[in-house]
């Protein structure tokens, strides 16, 4: 009947949602899945607090904020990883007319019908254990990058639906990098508003200023610098100027010529450093940056580098 039928559909979607969870690094007894290292801290807790109530465990959302959100949410609405009411817009279930699928169980498969297409892999002829075993070279992914704006359906739908397919765990995209949104003068942009950027406008206008094929370094290196992994960055055409200036012009650009400049000056590129002193001094530098890259901190890679160039200046 109806009851027992929905009492099926909670049951699974526990079940999921354990899953989903514990792939998230949630499982019960703060225990560990294969998932990066993630610190815990409750918001608010003093020092003494922060003692007691820290737990390392593991996520795959990078970086931190979301997680919480996403843990929550799960376990709130996790029977909605299930076929619900009927919805206009649902994709239709072929075996029970009654009920429909939500639409992104059609565009997330799209990523391992990509994999598959790739490697000339005809899917009809494949289960999903053979299609895994055929893909292994590069699936499961790394690195996801997507938009904050559609994390939960990357965090929560779609393990749940490679889970309930019978996806090992170890089999999931292993690390979810999620980016936050560019605004302009801290307001979305909107064209009704008039404050859309258009990057290519921008690409234009540094490589005339520049008199080579260099804007896009420039814009690179504005949303780099300027928009933290998580966080939103605001961009208008006059901050990017301004970094160019600050930044590229004057710190980099000036560090460059007055260093070059004194190394013709006093011979000092002939005389070379001793290769125990070089090797010591790249060391120093390049640890700090391969720390942060390996958290995918690139602002933190790019602005450590900044300040020993303005040491230098």
């Amino acid at each position: 009947d109806g009851g027992r039928e929905r009492e099926q559909r909670e049951a699974k979607g526990d079940d999921l949602g354990a899953g989903v969870a514990e792939h998230l690094g949630e499982g019960e007894g703060g225990q560990r899945g294969a998932l990066g290292r993630f610190r815990c801290v409750e918001p608010g807790a003093g020092d003494e607090d922060h003692k007691a109530r820290d737990r390392t465990h593991d996520e795959r959302v990078e970086k931190r904020p979301q997680h919480h959100d996403l843990i929550r949410l799960l376990w709130q609405q996790r029977t909605h990883l299930l076929p619900q009411a009927p919805l206009a817009w649902g994709v239709p279930v072929p075996f029970d007319s009654d009920q429909t699928v939500y639409v992104w169980i059609d565009a997330l498969f799209n990523y391992l019908s990509a994999v598959a297409d790739i490697k000339q892999i005809n899917l009809e002829h494949h289960s999903l254990s053979s299609l895994l075993e055929s893909v292994g070279d590069i699936w499961p992914p790394d690195v996801h990058v997507l938009g904050k704006d559609i994390l939960k359906f990357h965090a929560i739908y779609w393990p749940a639906f490679l889970l309930a397919l019978g996806c090992p765990v170890e089999k999931l995209p292993k690390t979810l990098l999620v980016n936050g949104m560019f605004v302009s003068r801290g307001r979305k942009m909107s064209k009704s508003l008039g404050n859309v950027i258009a990057p290519q406008e921008l690409v234009a206008e540094y490589d005339k200023i520049i008199q080579e094929p260099r804007g896009n370094d420039v814009l690179r290196y504005y949303v780099i610098s300027e928009m933290r992994l998580g966080n939103d960055g605001d961009i208008t055409p006059d901050r990017v100027r301004e970094v160019y200036a600050s930044d590229l012009v004057n710190t980099i650009g000036n560090t460059y010529s007055r260093v070059m400049g004194m190394a013709r000056k006093y011979d000092l590129v002939s005389s070379n450093m001793p290769q125990e002193k070089y090797d010591k001094l790249k060391a120093a530098v390049t640890t700090k940056i391969d720390e942060y890259m390996s958290e995918y901190d690139l602002y933190q890679a790019l602005h450590y580098q900044m300040e020993l160039l303005y040491e230098i200046g």
